[in-house]
């Protein structure tokens, strides 16, 4: 049976919204100073772990495959897997965050002993962030075949549920642009825009996926075509909200609060949105062994080469500074 193309939609729509909001809470909960590890690390272990759950499951889905052909294209499974865990997860934020390291920005807080000492930061990042969110997919596999003893969704119970999400899918979508149109200050006007367009960008994502990865079954072509893109866009938006005006001014790019907004929305409900590491390494476990390290390698290194090119550039000639919200 073929299933509609709003089903997953709307699934995702509601699941997206979720994921944006655990990602920035989880960050804004992690992210202080004298962190060891913190920021959108603790969001892509969270990520992954759910995702291996979700693939390892299929008792639990057993009752309702036959009426959608497989367990992929159930919708509610498409919205926990793509929506969720792809939206809470960000590879463009990872990669932005190790040329952070390597390049030291911010360096108010401390000075590398010299800027080679950059390079170790960097790759203890991306060392850091690769196993955690790997080794969080196994164990969340392992977690799923504890799971999958409880039993199955009756189809009455599923259909309910996909309907009743569908519904507070729409409604929360639609307050979101309620509340942008109606209240013009508050310290959550970022996390509104970021709800705004994350299922824009998680629609885009799993329609990148599906039209792509078919075409190249050892190199996932749809998931490597929006982290790089994704990425390429963050680093750009990363200059308009806090590259300086000018050499040596404290003003940066965009001045303006609601462009400031706006531009937060973008980066954390678009660019991180559609960029996503939970599902970069589920691809990475279905890989053969030499296709996955081709495919993880190319990846990382062309999403930081574009980050070191663009972002780098900027701060070597112009520089840096807070943004205005």
């Amino acid at each position: 049976m073929k299933v509609s193309f709003w089903r997953p939609s709307l699934c995702i729509v509601f699941f997206s919204i979720w994921g944006v909001l655990a990602r920035m809470g989880l960050v804004a909960l992690t992210t202080y100073s004298g962190a060891f590890l913190g920021g959108v690390i603790w969001a892509n272990c969270a990520a992954c772990f759910i995702m291996g759950l979700a693939a390892k499951t299929n008792d639990i889905w057993r009752k309702v495959s036959p009426t959608h052909g497989s367990k992929g294209a159930i919708p509610m499974y498409v919205g926990v897997t793509t929506g969720f865990c792809g939206t809470c997860s960000s590879f463009s934020s990872f990669i932005l965050e190790s040329f952070e390291k390597t390049a030291n920005m911010p360096s108010e807080h401390f000075h590398y002993p010299n800027r080679a000492y950059g390079i170790m930061e960097a790759l203890a990042v991306l060392i850091a962030h690769m196993a955690i969110s790997a080794s969080s997919y196994v164990v969340g596999q392992h977690a799923g075949s504890l799971i999958d003893r409880i039993g199955s969704f009756s189809p009455t119970f599923y259909r309910r549920t996909e309907y009743a999400i569908h519904i507070v899918g729409l409604a929360m979508y639609g307050g979101v642009i309620a509340l942008l149109a109606t209240e013009k200050h508050g310290a959550w006007r970022p996390w509104m825009f970021s709800c705004l367009f994350t299922p824009w960008a998680a629609l885009i994502r799993h329609a990148a996926a599906k039209l792509l990865n078919p075409r190249t079954p050892r190199f996932p072509m749809g998931t490597f075509a929006v982290n790089v893109g994704g990425t390429l866009l963050l680093a750009v938006f990363t200059i308009l909200s806090r590259g300086r005006r000018r050499p040596f001014s404290n003003s940066p790019v965009i001045r303006g609060k609601m462009g400031c907004h706006v531009l937060w929305g973008l980066d954390n409900g678009f660019c991180a949105t559609v960029t996503t590491i939970s599902t970069f390494v589920a691809e990475l476990y279905s890989l053969s062994l030499g296709s996955a390290y081709l495919y993880g390698l190319v990846s990382v290194a062309l999403g930081f080469v574009i980050v070191l090119l663009i972002v780098g550039s900027y701060d070597w000639a112009v520089g840096f500074t807070a943004a205005v919200c």
